[in-house]
């Protein structure tokens, strides 16, 4: 399940049944407190829309329901979801006019659309959503990163295949990096094989982006 996060001020609820449980919060933690019957109603309909043969773990991976009469949604971590006035699904963040959003999960492919050049100047390109990722992989997957009659830098091809490089980073731009904004561009750092891993990016419009290059750093 994939979340973002806003701070929205708080709306009034012209409907009962879409203001959100109550919550008791101690820091990061929350502690639910809310055990209304009409909470206790709805999580039955809700268990009963998605069964509990796989048992609770596989209800977790589910979207939450789309019965528009349904609103409010509890996942395996014990966390109650519930609509908002736009009908988005939110749980309460850690404080109280933080909304945490579920979204669809970004599913990432398993290779690369496309590929041209050879040598230094080899490309793939890798299509995720609407944007294209445009990887030059050639210069990024080598064995020494640095100019002739320069002590070799660390060996990146170690660390795992082309396509386990360029999957990693972008796990690392669909999750903890964010996408970045058009115009936007800089060097960001993950952790690949338990070793790390440096990324130069830049986002050129809202369909493309560049990946310049991506190295172990000395």
């Amino acid at each position: 399940m994939t979340k973002t996060v806003e701070f929205r001020a708080p709306l009034p609820h012209s409907d009962d049944r879409r203001a959100a449980p109550r919550v008791e919060s101690a820091g990061a933690l929350q502690r639910w407190v809310d055990d209304s019957p009409r909470l206790t109603a709805q999580r039955r309909q809700i268990a009963a829309a998605f069964g509990t043969a796989a048992g609770p773990a596989a209800v977790a991976q589910l979207k939450p329901p789309s019965d528009p009469h349904v609103f409010t949604y509890e996942d395996s971590d014990g966390l109650v979801w519930s609509r908002d006035s736009d009908n988005r699904w939110y749980r309460p963040g850690s404080s109280p006019e933080e909304k945490v959003y579920w979204v669809e999960p970004t599913v990432l492919p398993a290779e690369a659309d496309s590929s041209s050049g050879s040598g230094d100047g080899f490309r793939q390109t890798w299509t995720v959503g609407s944007i294209s990722f445009i990887f030059s992989s050639g210069h990024g997957y080598r064995v020494n990163h640095h100019k002739p009659n320069v002590a070799p830098s660390k060996d990146i091809t170690q660390l795992g295949s082309m396509n386990e490089i360029e999957l990693a980073i972008l796990r690392h731009i669909h999750g903890a990096g964010g996408i970045p904004a058009v115009g936007e561009n800089g060097t960001r750092a993950i952790t690949v094989a338990g070793e790390a891993v440096e990324y130069r990016f830049s986002r050129f419009d809202e369909g493309k982006m560049g990946i310049g290059t991506y190295y172990r750093p000395d």
